[in-house]
This record gives C-alpha cells, sequence and structure tokens, in this order.
C-alpha cells in the first residue's frame, strides 16, 4: 500500500537516501490478509542492530526499500484492515469461493 502525508522526519530521512530524486509517495507498507485471525498482518523488516521490526519502507530511485519504524494511526490501521479484506475476498472469488467462509482447493504449484 502507498502511503502519503509522513511526517517531515521521515521525508528527510527518505532525502538523504535519494536527494534529489527523492519523491514523497515512493513510501508504502506490506500487509496480507490473515483467513485464520480475520485480520490484516504487516510485513515487516527486522532491524539486525536493535532486532525491532520496521513496517514502513521508501523505495528508492534504484527499487531498494529502506524500512523505517513507524507508529500508525488506528485510523490508518483501520484502513489497511478494509483494503486488506476487500482483496482478499477479491482474489478467494476469482478462485471461485462464493465468500471467506468458503474452502477451495488451489492447484499445487511448483516446488521452491
Amino acid at each position: 500500500m502507498e502511503l502519503t502525508d509522513l511526517s517531515e522526519r521521515y521525508q528527510v530521512q527518505a532525502r538523504e537516501i535519494d536527494g534529489e530524486k527523492f519523491s514523497p509517495t515512493d513510501f508504502g507498507l506490506c500487509a496480507f490478509w490473515d483467513l485464520e485471525s480475520r485480520s490484516a498482518r504487516l510485513i515487516t523488516d527486522t532491524d539486525p542492530e536493535t532486532e525491532r521490526g520496521r513496517n514502513v519502507f521508501y523505495i528508492d530511485a534504484e527499487g531498494e526499500k529502506h524500512w523505517f519504524e513507524i507508529d500508525l494511526s488506528p485510523e490508518l490501521m483501520e484502513q489497511v484492515q478494509d483494503r486488506c479484506r476487500e482483496e482478499a475476498a477479491l482474489a478467494l472469488e476469482v478462485c471461485g469461493a462464493q465468500d471467506m467462509d468458503s474452502s477451495i482447493a488451489l492447484s499445487s504449484g511448483p516446488v521452491m
């Protein structure tokens, strides 16, 4: 999900990374819908120095992600929940399920 209007603190850090190529629309977060708990979960990156999870990234002009630990408001987390719920429902519908309570059999894919 693209994030906009992040605090100036994080925009300054991203400007230091990208210089004149900085873009305020290149912040984002990753989330997935957990069918079992029926909620969205954030995908985080762990800071190797502090071992704390970083939940928001900035994609620089070279396509690399730079992660930040940011307190996310309850309003934003509700938006993440709603968006993930919508996307999960659409994905299940495409696979043939009528709703998120239906179970479907997915064909096995290649082993990685």
